[in-house]
């Protein structure tokens, strides 16, 4: 089946012979810019949708120069220094890269500038330490020695960082781009001016492209011996949009001060890992009410001159969580980010509410892909892209996308021919993947799985391993479950002591290191937590899943709290004169059936030890217990040390989630006995589908939902449709 339309083709000014050809080639019905390169004159003359990239906080250059007080703001903390003397001197700016950050001294650094004793954790007072603002050096006097001190400070963003990181990345020339606070009264006046004078010079543009929105993500950059480089990075972070402008409006509404230490939490930043206190919460509600207000107004513009709007989610879009309680009311018409597995793909579309959704395919075109490596001309573009593809097709089939895209400059993908014919390959597997999948219901498990951690819906399809670009796009059980037949949802710890478990779900899933936002933390101390989850799978019949360190917090003899439920626990040194009961590996079972290779399991955690005699043991390393399997009551729970994506993984996920909820009949529904190859079925549509995920020629066996069966022979990383009748005749 061959078709037209849902692809977006970037386009650039001199690429103009060659637009006409590709689009038809890959059937794109819209065009859009990038950042870095122009629309051509005459793009309205192919007769397709056009995009433009509008950033709105760095587009008018002329007016950031001349407003630099109303640039954006966040708080950094100094190096540690250790005092040898009673008289202390930091350099505040040594270890951050003096391109990108600036300090406020523009307001009142006693009141805005902290000093923090690290040894006893104690906030130095103003009246002991100065500020001198040529040298940007903080003096303390009367220090305790060998104590060491820190300042926290305001600082302004002077380059912008997306601009900085092309710059420093892709060569990138020209002057700094500074990033401008759409929260300041007179800025926020002149973005309005700005936008309908832009939109006036743009009649083209069909869909204006915020690229992205207010305030970016946190990427703070360094200095070192001339490299520049990321020092802290924090996708969700919540601190690029700190001005004082916003800490007295937030005081000013909660009754109380945000102070810089509340940000920085001895230099942990409030990274989406930590546990989030009280007023970090405060402040990210602030900042969500405070970012819809303004993007609703720039919508309401783009709607007034007859245009779209879509956000782009992946700069500046803090404050505009897609799951959040307001994203809603900003009014966008529609969503697009970069893709490159498939929790990335159901991150966006999964996203409730009337929005398309589009996701901008990897590779980029630009001269190095994401992971730092030869990208156009001299890489394996064809190969990067089969490797995302891989993974987000699994997940399309899920919960498609509306649209799919590239970005970057076409003038370099154009120098691999064989990559634009693939894209015409994979645009058409899109297309038909899309025409059933939007339309139709697809067979599901007949159990529901909820994700329990501290951000519930608000992080959906997020994980722990988001920040940490060393390993790009390696995913773990999220992964899995992205492109598996199974209803997926988030709740958080409040969710639950407010309400207990949703009626609809079957089986809950902890993971996560101790002390994080992802296990739970103190969470787990709460009498009303730990019994609700007792009692929903003892008498209910609950099923529960741990990962890593699961309902971990050392209290009352036990750092794993659901000891009891999970049949093991950690130890952490606490208790080594204990004797473990023993834990011999359990022959047979029914989440052993197929090839379990504990070398695909990812940070596993020593000192796993078995609490019940009911567990059995599944899988171990020596002393530690890797799996195991555990009843309890009428309810049932296993404990995994980590997981990372394979299709082995995933096939050992979906055995123990069937074995979790008690519905081990009924697995081999819609089943594929090779792991490489998954199977999914739309039965009102008489059809399904078939993927092979691997790069080589896979045969298995198919069942549908009344026991029969069919040997199947599938190509390398293909994907095939066929109708039920005739594949079980």
């Amino acid at each position: 089946m061959k078709s037209k339309g849902r692809i977006t083709l970037p386009v650039e000014k001199g690429m103009d012979h060659l637009l006409a050809d590709i689009a038809q080639k890959w059937g794109a019905d819209a065009v859009r810019n990038s950042d870095g390169t122009e629309l051509p004159a005459n793009i309205k003359e192919l007769g397709l949708e056009v995009y433009s990239t509008l950033s709105m906080t760095r587009n008018d250059q002329a007016w950031a120069k001349t407003h630099e007080h109303e640039l954006t703001q966040k708080f950094l903390m100094s190096d540690p220094v250790t005092a040898t003397s009673g008289t202390v001197k930091i350099e505040i700016m040594k270890g951050w890269f003096d391109q990108q950050f600036r300090p406020d001294d523009i307001h009142d650094v006693k009141k805005w500038f902290e000093v923090y004793d690290r040894t006893t954790g104690e906030l130095v007072p103003v009246a002991q330490w100065d500020y001198d603002k040529q040298s940007r050096t903080v003096t303390i006097r009367n220090a305790k020695k060998f104590h060491v001190y820190t300042v926290n400070f305001l600082a302004y963003q002077i380059w912008d960082t997306t601009s900085m990181y092309n710059y420093l990345t892709n060569n990138w020339t020209g002057e700094h781009v500074r990033p401008m606070d759409p929260r300041q009264p007179e800025t926020r006046r002149h973005l309005l001016q700005h936008l309908q004078e832009w939109i006036d010079k743009n009649p083209a543009t069909d869909v204006v492209r915020f690229t992205s929105l207010c305030y970016h993500f946190t990427n703070n950059f360094q200095d070192l011996n001339g490299e520049k480089r990321s020092r802290y990075r924090d996708w969700l972070g919540y601190h690029d949009c700190t001005s004082v402008l916003a800490l007295e409006e937030f005081e000013k509404e909660y009754g109380y001060p945000l102070r810089p230490e509340d940000i920085v939490t001895e230099g942990y930043m409030s990274d989406l890992n930590r546990m989030p206190s009280r007023k970090y919460l405060d402040w990210m509600d602030f900042i969500q009410r405070s970012v819809r207000d303004i993007v609703k107004e720039w919508v309401d513009i783009t709607h007034r001159n007859g245009k779209k709007a879509m956000m782009f989610y992946c700069d500046h879009w803090i404050g505009s969580e897609p799951y959040g309680k307001y994203f809603a009311e900003m009014g966008l018409d529609a969503i697009v980010n970069p893709c490159g597995c498939g929790m990335e793909l159901r991150r966006i579309t999964d996203i409730p509410g009337k929005i398309e959704k589009e996701v901008r395919l990897y590779p980029y075109f630009f001269p190095v892909n994401a992971e730092g490596k030869p990208n156009f001309p001299d890489g394996d573009p064809v190969g990067d892209c089969k490797k995302y593809w891989r993974r987000v097709r699994r997940a399309m089939v899920q919960n498609p996308a509306d649209r799919i895209g590239f970005g970057g400059y076409l003038s370099l993908a154009v120098t691999r021919p064989e990559f634009i014919d693939y894209v015409k390959e994979l645009a058409d597997e899109f297309r038909q993947i899309h025409a059933v999948a939007s339309q139709h219901k697809h067979s599901k498990a007949p159990f529901k799985v909820a994700f329990l951690n501290v951000w519930g819906k608000l992080r959906s399809w997020i994980d722990e391993d988001i920040n940490d670009w060393t390993k790009p796009y390696q995913g773990g059980i999220i992964e899995c479950l992205s492109g598996m037949n199974v209803d997926v949802d988030f709740i958080s710890f409040d969710d639950v002591l407010k309400s207990g478990v949703p009626g609809d779900v079957q089986i809950l899933i902890n993971l996560g290191d101790a002390n994080t936002s992802w296990s739970g933390g103190e969470y787990w101390k709460n009498e009303q937590l730990v019994t609700a989850i007792r009692k929903w799978s003892y008498e209910d019949g609950g099923g529960f899943i741990g990962i890593g360190e699961p309902t971990a917090f050392p209290f009352q003899g036990h750092h794993f709290q659901l000891f009891d439920l999970l049949g093991v626990d950690r130890e952490i040194g606490y208790g080594k004169s204990r004797a473990p009961l023993p834990s011999t590996p359990t022959d047979k079972h029914f989440i052993m059936e197929d090839a379990v290779c504990a070398d695909g399991f990812k940070n596993r955690k020593n000192g796993v030890f078995v609490t019940k005699e009911s567990a059995r043991v599944l899988l171990s390393d020596r002393e530690n217990v890797l799996l195991a399997a555990n009843t309890y009551g009428k309810g049932r729970a296993v404990y995994l040390t980590g997981l990372s994506f394979t299709a082995e993984n995933t096939r050992l996920l979906q055995r123990i989630l069937y074995w979790v909820a008690q519905k081990e009949s009924e697995l081999k529904k819609w089943f594929s006995t090779n792991p490489n190859i998954e199977c999914t079925a739309f039965p009102d549509a008489g059809k399904v589908i078939l993927l092979n995920n691997s790069y080589e020629e896979q045969r298995t066996v198919i069942y549908d939902d009344r026991g029969k069966s069919a040997e199947v022979v599938l190509g390398a990383f293909i994907s095939k449709w066929y109708d039920t009748g005739e594949l079980f005749r």
